[in-house]
């Protein structure tokens, strides 16, 4: 064998990590790139589908039910300022009977035998809108509590926050105008306007009542019209109404009686429909999938980097023993 011959090298691992490094670097780049890109501009979602709209027969006169079985603590919240806050120890509201209808807004003649309270729970029921009337809707949104959830206006809890000020969003389904009492007709209040409203991912509604609509919004002539637009209302906690539904049950062919909780407010507000915000699925889903595709390839990139430079390590103490040794033995 030739004394000049030499022996056979192997290829070090750091041009080949290093190859690796730049590509990973490169994707790492257009990935945050990507996401800059779609943060600026991003393209509108095909919109979904809306609320159900209620039946032309929904809202028909309540009957009775049974109440939710299980307890429910409801959630704490800081006061409002002292002046919007209702006086809850009337007697008048201790006769607002939750879980039920509206016994006294039934055509006909009144029971004797609940004449008292039904007149009562009528006279808590013009105090609270004759009290909501007094401040502007932009007073009332900012003093509202907004930590609770419809499933809160369902829950035995309820009644811990009975005519707090609280404020919901949803899809305005249905808006009719009611004649007001003789109490609010002396008060100067000409028009109560009834509105069913859908928050978000609920098929069940909120009844609110108002004495003012915004700007845009009109009552319908008929159950038959369409009305869809997303709003905002500040009311006041009242109870939870039962009414009865066009829905049959199968069993008795009775209608079916549900349930909805009743915010009395000053007006609504019209807000930008969030099916129309092109951006917003992209922000809520694809956004956070793209970031956490940029931070997976950053922390791939810190451990192959680790793992290739202890590669190299190795591969540099072999070859510094191999140096010791005669190649040719």
């Amino acid at each position: 064998m030739s004394q000049n011959a030499t022996p056979n090298r192997r290829p070090s691992a750091r041009s080949a990590s290093r190859n690796l490094l730049v590509t990973l670097g490169i994707a790492a780049a257009i990935a945050f790139g990507f996401t800059i890109a779609v943060t600026a501009r991003a393209e509108p979602p095909v919109p979904a589908p809306s609320s159900p709209s209620p039946a032309a027969g929904d809202f028909k006169s309540p009957s009775t039910t049974a109440p939710s079985a299980t307890p429910q603590a409801a959630p704490i919240a800081q006061e409002p300022a002292a002046k919007y806050q209702i006086e809850k120890g009337l007697a008048m509201f201790d006769a607002i009977r939750d879980d039920s209808p509206f016994h006294w807004t039934t055509v006909g003649p009144r029971d004797e035998a609940n004449r008292a309270i039904d007149e009562l729970e009528e006279r808590a029921y013009d105090e609270v809108i004759r009290h909501a009337r007094q401040f502007t809707t932009a007073e009332l949104e900012s003093h509202a509590r907004r930590d609770l959830t419809f499933k809160d206006l369902h829950n035995d809890g309820r009644n811990s926050f009975k005519l707090d000020l609280i404020y919901f969003e949803g899809r305005l389904k249905r808006l009719m105008r009611r004649d007001p009492t003789h109490i609010l007709q002396a008060s100067g209040i000409t028009d109560v306007y009834e509105a069913w409203i859908f928050p978000r991912g609920q098929i069940e509604a909120i009844c609110v009542f108002t004495t003012e609509l915004p700007a845009g919004l009109k009552p319908q002539k008929s159950v038959s019209e369409e009305i869809d637009a997303w709003v905002g209302i500040a009311g006041y906690s009242f109870k939870l109404m039962q009414y009865e539904s066009q829905q049959l049950e199968s069993k008795t062919g009775k209608n079916k009686t549900r349930r909805a909780p009743v915010l009395m407010g000053r007006s609504l507000s019209v807000l930008p429909d969030p099916q129309m915000d092109g951006g917003r699925s992209w922000r809520e889903s694809f956004m956070p999938m793209v970031v956490g595709i940029v931070a997976a390839l950053g922390l791939s990139i810190v451990g192959l980097a680790w793992w290739f430079r202890r590669g190299d390590r190795v591969v540099r103490q072999g070859m510094e023993e191999r140096k010791q040794q005669n190649p040719f033995e």
